[in-house]
């Protein structure tokens, strides 16, 4: 069960300049009408984690590709997750807003370079270079050079971008996030409790030296 334990989240509610804008591919290179099956039945893990599975503390966050205030948080997650990497478990759970177009493809993107061992590689560079490609009208083609740009396998990326078994995970996720419910992007949890986004990385390292000082 999820308590509730402060409301006080930080909002996505920046607005990207021309996000709904069209960009420089008229048409998509991919069919996303189409469902395929992912390759060679690859399981995909329900969550992805890192850190210590067996540590007292979980950190598990909802997060948005293309969401602002999410690719500002993602360094500091980064830093601390590998700071604290033998005291917490780092839960990573998708839940692409719908007022961001191109929000669920990009989750899809990442889970696709998941199969391939690359998830927390292609989530850095989406949203390293978000600016670039949340302005897109089709932004697979974006997706795509990433591929190229992580050495993977990009047919097989292209085909598992639209597997059904990524969109269903994916669903699931938000299925999830809309039960708590999730009131906003990024929403973090510790061992299941919703807390207030500490206000930068040092706020954030003293709340889990806290915690493990007292686990």
């Amino acid at each position: 069960m999820i308590k509730r334990i402060s409301a006080g989240l930080i909002l996505c509610a920046t607005l990207l300049t021309g996000c709904t804008s069209a960009g420089n591919t008229e048409v998509s290179i991919l069919d996303l009408n189409r469902t395929t099956e992912i390759t060679n039945n690859a399981e995909i893990p329900a969550v992805w984690t890192k850190g210590n599975p067996n540590a007292k503390i979980v950190l598990t966050e909802y997060s948005d590709f293309e969401c602002p205030a999410c690719a500002g948080y993602f360094a500091i997650v980064e830093n601390i997750s590998d700071e604290f990497k033998d005291d917490i478990l780092f839960e990573f759970h998708h839940y692409p807003l719908p007022q961001h177009d191109n929000a669920l493809i990009a989750a899809k993107a990442a889970e696709a370079a998941g199969v391939q061992g690359k998830f927390w590689e292609m989530s850095s560079l989406l949203f390293e270079n978000q600016s670039e490609w949340a302005i897109e009208k089709h932004p697979e083609e974006n997706f795509i050079s990433y591929a190229e740009e992580l050495g993977l396998d990009v047919d097989q990326f292209k085909n598992d971008i639209l597997s059904k078994q990524i969109k269903e995970k994916i669903s699931n996720d938000t299925k999830l996030g809309n039960q708590i419910p999730i009131m906003a992007t990024p929403s973090f949890f510790i061992n299941g409790q919703l807390i207030e986004a500490p206000r930068g990385q040092e706020e954030f390292e003293k709340l889990l030296k806290s915690l493990v000082s007292n686990s």
